[in-house]
C-alpha cells in the first residue's frame, strides 16, 4: 500500500464520518473532497470536475425538473388524495395506501417530492382510523426509498452507478432491471408493516423539536394557540349535508367558523352557503371549552390546533401577515365597512396594535396606521391577495406547489413522464437524453419557465454527486478500491 492509497482511504474515511456525525453540512463535504483531491495530486484536473459533466448528473437534474412538473400539474397530489377512499373500514387497504401506493409512485419520480405530497393525505388517513400518525409516516417513508428501487430512474444513486458501469465497461443497466430487487423489497417493507409495524412502532405521537413553521410564529405572536382550531366532519356528523348557516354553529356555541376548505380542490361556493360534506375541515375560532362543547354534541373531530402540529395539514388553509402603512386609503376604516371579507375571502382574525394583540371584535376595529393584521383563509385566496397599496406584506403566503390553472396539464404531463420512461426502456433514447426532451416538453406546455426550473432542481444533490464523483476515480486510479471492498 503507498502513500497514495493511504490518503484516499483518509478522505474516503472522512467523507463516511462526516456524513454520520454531522459535523460538517453535507453540501460542504464535496468540496472538500474536491480541494483533497487537487492538494494531493490524486486526480488530474480534467478527472476533478468529471463528475458534473456526467450523464448521471444532468438525468438527475432533469428529473428533479419533470418531478416538479408532475407536482406543479397536480398529479402527484390527485394520486395521494384518492388514497383515502381506499382506507376505509379496511386495515390492509390502509397499509397499501400508505406503503406500497407511495412506493411504486417513487419508482418513476423522485423520492423527495413524492414523500412531501404523501404526507398530509397519510396524516388524514391516520385521522380517519384513528391511528398515530408515527405509525404510517416512517413505514410510508421507507417503502418510498425502497421503491424508487423499481426503475432505474427511481434514485439517483441507481443513476450515479449505471454512469460508472458505462463508463467503464460501454454497457449498463436496462430500465427494469433493479425491477425484481425492487419489488421484493417493497414487498419486504410492506408486509413487514403490516405484521410487526403496530408493535414496534410508537404508540403516540412524538412532538416535534424546537423547528417551527411560519405559522406557528405566528400564532404565538398573536396568542392564539388556544383560539384556532381544526375540526374534521365526520360521516354521519350531524353537519354534513347541510350549508354552514343551516347548521348555525357559531351562533348556538359563540364560535367563528372561519372557513371550510375540501382536500384536493377549492369549494366555488360561498363559506355560508356552502354544503358540508364528510371529510371537510372546518376552521374555528373560539374558547376551549366551547370548542369541546361543539365536538360532543355535533359529532365532529378534533384534529387540534397549532400547538399540537405543523401549519394546517389537514386543509388547505395557510396563516399570512400585512401591516398598515403610511397613506393607506383604509386608515380609519374597518374591516366590515370595506367588506374585506366577501372582497378577497380572507379573514382578520386578530390586530397587534401598540406592542399586543387585539383577537376580539376585529372587523369592528377602525384601522391605524401600523397596525398589523392577521389574515387566515385558504391558500388559493391568500396566492390571489394583492396587498398593494392598501397593505404591505409582513409574511407573504407561500409559494403554491399545484396552482389550479396548471391542473388542466396534468394529462400533458402524465403523457411525457410515459414517453420518457418507454423511450428509455426500450433502448431508443438514452436516459438522459429522454429526461432532457421531457424537461423540453413541459416548458413548451407552459408548466414551468425556466426560473422555476431552476428553482426545481435540488442543487445539495448535483453537488454531493458532482464532487464525490472523481473520489470513485481516485479509488480506481490508486488501486485502493480492491483493499476498500476487502475492508468494507
Amino acid at each position: 500500500m503507498n502513500l497514495d492509497m493511504i490518503l484516499v482511504f483518509m478522505i474516503l474515511i472522512a467523507v463516511v464520518l462526516f456524513f454520520a456525525t454531522g459535523w460538517v453540512r453535507r453540501d460542504i463535504v464535496p468540496i472538500l473532497v474536491l480541494v483533497s483531491l487537487a492538494v494531493f495530486g490524486l486526480v488530474s484536473p480534467e478527472e476533478l470536475f468529471a463528475g458534473f459533466s456526467s450523464k448521471a448528473v444532468i438525468t438527475v437534474a432533469a428529473l428533479f425538473v419533470i418531478s416538479s412538473g408532475m407536482v406543479r400539474t397536480g398529479v402527484v397530489d390527485r394520486v395521494a388524495n384518492y388514497l383515502k377512499y381506499l382506507t376505509k373500514e379496511s386495515n390492509f387497504r390502509l397499509i397499501l395506501a400508505s406503503t406500497a401506493l407511495p412506493g411504486i409512485l417513487a419508482g418513476f419520480i423522485l423520492i423527495v417530492p413524492t414523500v412531501f405530497f404523501f404526507i398530509p393525505t397519510v396524516m388524514r388517513m391516520a385521522l380517519q382510523n384513528n391511528i398515530p400518525r408515527s405509525r404510517l409516516l416512517l413505514p410510508m417513508a421507507v417503502s418510498c426509498l425502497l421503491g424508487a428501487n423499481l426503475t432505474l430512474i427511481g434514485a439517483s444513486h441507481n443513476l450515479i452507478v449505471n454512469s460508472l458501469i458505462i463508463d467503464s465497461v460501454g454497457e449498463g443497466f436496462t430500465f427494469f432491471e433493479f425491477m425484481p430487487l425492487g419489488f421484493l423489497l417493497l414487498t419486504a417493507a410492506v408486509l413487514y408493516n403490516f405484521f410487526f409495524g403496530k408493535l414496534l412502532l410508537p404508540g403516540k405521537d412524538v412532538k416535534q423539536g424546537d423547528e417551527k413553521s411560519a405559522s406557528e410564529d405566528l400564532v404565538k405572536t398573536y396568542g392564539l394557540y388556544d383560539r384556532l382550531w381544526e375540526l374534521w366532519v365526520k360521516e354521519n356528523c350531524s353537519a354534513a349535508g347541510k350549508c354552514l348557516r343551516e347548521t348555525g354553529l357559531g351562533e348556538r356555541y359563540g364560535l367563528s367558523v372561519i372557513a371550510i376548505v375540501r382536500a384536493g380542490e377549492q369549494p366555488q361556493a360561498e363559506k355560508d352557503k356552502l354544503i358540508i360534506q364528510a371529510g371537510d375541515v372546518l376552521l374555528v375560532l373560539g374558547g376551549e371549552e366551547r370548542i369541546k362543547d361543539l365536538v360532543d354534541q355535533e359529532g365532529l373531530i378534533l384534529a387540534g390546533h397549532p400547538n399540537e402540529q405543523e401549519d394546517f395539514p389537514l386543509s388547505t388553509a395557510e396563516l399570512v401577515e400585512v401591516v398598515i402603512p403610511p397613506r393607506s386609503t383604509i386608515i380609519g376604516k374597518t374591516l366590515s365597512e370595506i367588506s374585506f371579507r366577501e372582497k378577497t375571502g380572507l379573514s382578520g382574525i386578530a390586530l397587534w396594535r401598540k406592542g399586543q394583540p387585539v383577537r376580539t371584535d376585529v372587523g369592528s376595529q377602525p384601522l391605524r396606521e401600523g397596525d398589523a393584521l392577521l389574515l387566515f383563509g385558504d391558500r388559493k385566496k391568500t396566492q390571489g391577495f394583492e396587498p398593494k397599496p392598501s397593505f404591505v406584506w409582513l409574511h407573504a403566503p407561500r409559494n403554491e406547489e399545484a396552482p389550479q390553472e396548471l391542473r388542466r396539464l396534468g394529462p400533458a404531463a402524465v403523457l411525457i413522464l410515459l414517453v420518457v420512461v418507454i423511450t428509455s426502456a426500450l433502448g431508443w433514447l438514452s436516459i438522459a437524453v429522454a429526461a432532457l426532451l421531457g424537461v423540453v416538453g413541459m416548458f413548451f406546455l407552459g408548466i414551468f419557465n425556466l426560473k422555476q426550473a431552476y428553482e426545481s432542481i435540488e442543487w445539495r444533490t448535483i453537488v454531493l454527486i458532482g464532487g464525490l464523483y472523481p473520489l470513485g476515480l481516485a479509488l480506481e486510479k490508486t488501486g485502493a478500491g480492491p483493499y476498500w471492498q476487502i475492508c468494507w
